[in-house]
């Protein structure tokens, strides 16, 4: 186990309760102190310093707060690694950071992970048909009626404004949600 990624680890999940508001310069402190340690963690890797399933995970965490496509990629990349050499925990991330991937480039995610928020509540992003709820269950992730409820109860409960900006990319997804 690589010592130096689990204090990454650690101090990405001590920051990750640290709630601040968007735009403010505490948001943007902590986006860059992300930056630094996805900077580090990729140093780790690149060096070989990684061989553990949980160091795979850890670094997967690590990345997994970036908007970047390339570094969601590489959540999913790392994420995979790890649950291939045994690490549970990161079976659902895997299959999430597969579907934010595949929602940032405005296609239908495969396992039904990802929601978006709006005035009207949370909505399941387009989920691909092909996936059916037993390879759901192989990567930890529940039945997509269950996740679909769970979209539903958390919009029922979500603040009338979300604190977020709506990127560009779900613009058309959300014109057809509004039009049905």
């Amino acid at each position: 186990m690589n010592e130096e990624l689990l204090s990454l680890f650690r101090a990405d999940q001590s920051e990750k309760r640290t709630s601040t508001a968007y735009g403010t310069p505490e948001h943007w402190e902590l986006r860059q102190r992300e930056i630094r340690r996805r900077e580090r963690a990729s140093a780790l890797i690149e060096s070989g310093g990684i061989t553990a399933p949980e160091d795979y995970y850890r670094a997967a965490v690590i990345f997994q707060r970036s908007d970047n496509i390339d570094d969601i990629w590489q959540t999913h990349t790392l994420a995979v690694a790890a649950a291939k050499l045994g690490h549970r925990p990161a079976r659902w991330l895997a299959a999430a950071s597969l579907d934010r991937w595949l929602m940032r480039q405005g296609m239908p995610q495969k396992y039904g992970t990802g929601t978006i928020a709006d005035e009207e509540g949370q909505h399941l992003w387009d989920v691909d048909p092909q996936t059916n709820d037993r390879e759901r269950a192989r990567w930890d992730v529940p039945t997509l009626r269950e996740l679909e409820t769970r979209a539903r109860r958390n919009g029922e409960t979500a603040p009338e404004s979300p604190d977020f900006i709506t990127p560009a990319w779900v613009d058309e997804p959300l014109h057809r949600w509004h039009s049905h």
